[in-house]
């Protein structure tokens, strides 16, 4: 083998360790300015659960009768809870919890669920409209929920998406003397008053704490420019359930301005959109992680009837209950399913007692 033939693939290795390493250092010297990363605010469900009102898992809201009144077909799907009003309506994000029963889970009466209302001062909602509609962003600090513990704001949406942000204090023109947004608060209701059927569409709710971390400082390169905020990729300057433009935040002539994107949720991307419809990124809001606890859970590491009487309350005989009423057809599976017919002498309260030892349960 010839000397050339020899150098030849030491040579190519060189060549292809080249082309390796320089376009690592082209991108370096290439690369533009790291766009700014802001620090969301504090969100109430996200403090509080681990899970914003994104509405996109069944956890963001309660859908049968109490915690929603009168809604026509309500289901959460597409990011959105999605639902259609044809008469005073109303839907609880908040629910305080049945009275009289053992408040659990998300109840707002559970004092760990309630509202600081030092800490969450304003609102922020992206909510669509097929129609002009007049709706109240109600808070109760009783239960059941009574005017007398009532405070309100009004909310009126055009017809399409709109992006309400708006201070938490009573209207005392429309509630004369109602209950200010103070203390901690176990009950809200969005009430809505349609005059024609209404398509809903809640794509997010926050209650949140502004801050000036979450100020955002940008530029743009065109003679002005209109700040855009987007959830998703690619982006496109529509109004949609995706994005639209931040009130008030336009740069003009490559100056810097700052406008507090507090009331957007971890994740968002800010554009600059230029008149003739080109547009440039320029800042986001950190995507932070979300921590879930769940284990051990609020209910503890064990529970009372393996530990006390012996065995689980299932259901497999008569004798799994200490007694029932306004009940008949009873059936108990190989599971431990009861199931049960409501009947007389009063029909509409069925229900059955659990055993329990006779020192009781310690609380």
């Amino acid at each position: 083998m010839s000397p050339t033939r020899r150098a030849l693939p030491a040579m190519l290795l060189v060549l292809g360790l080249l082309a390796l390493i320089l376009p690592m250092f082209m991108n370096r010297a290439d690369s533009a300015t790291p766009l700014p990363v802001v620090v969301p605010a504090p969100d109430f469900a996200t403090a509080t659960w681990s899970d914003p009102w994104d509405y996109s898992n069944p956890e963001d809201a309660l859908l049968d009768s109490g915690p929603t009144v009168r809604l026509i077909s309500p289901s959460i799907s597409g990011g959105a809870l999605n639902f259609t009003v044809s008469q005073t309506a109303s839907f609880a994000p908040l629910w305080p919890g049945i009275v009289g029963s053992l408040y659990l889970g998300r109840d707002g009466m559970l004092s760990w669920n309630r509202v600081n209302a030092s800490v969450y001062t304003r609102l922020r909602m992206h909510i669509y409209a097929s129609a002009q509609i007049l709706t109240h962003f109600d808070w109760f600090t009783c239960n059941p929920a009574a005017s007398t513990c009532q405070g309100v704001v009004p909310i009126r949406l055009a017809a399409g998406w709109n992006d309400i942000d708006v201070p938490l204090a009573n209207d005392n023109t429309l509630l004369p003397g109602g209950k200010p947004w103070s203390g901690m608060i176990p009950s809200l209701r969005l009430l809505m008053l349609p005059s024609t059927t209404t398509k809903i569409s809640v794509d997010l709710m926050r209650l949140y704490q502004p801050t000036s971390a979450s100020r955002l400082t940008w530029t743009t390169s065109a003679a002005s420019g209109q700040l855009w905020w987007y959830d998703s990729s690619p982006f496109t300057p529509t109004a949609s359930q995706h994005g639209g433009p931040v009130p008030g935040a336009i740069a003009q002539n490559g100056q810097s301005v700052v406008t507090d994107v507090s009331r957007y949720d971890p994740g968002n991307h800010f554009y600059a959109v230029h008149p003739d419809g080109t547009w440039e990124a320029v800042g986001s809001l950190d995507s932070m992680p979300r921590p879930v606890i769940d284990s051990p859970s609020q209910s503890g590491c064990s529970d009372y009837a393996s530990s006390y009487i012996g065995r689980p309350w299932t259901f497999l005989r008569p004798s799994s209950m200490a007694g029932y009423a306004n009940m008949t057809n009873l059936g108990f599976s190989a599971s431990g399913e009861l199931t049960a017919t409501n009947g007389s002498p009063q029909r509409n309260d069925p229900h059955f007692w659990l055993p329990v030892t006779s020192t009781g349960i310690d609380g």
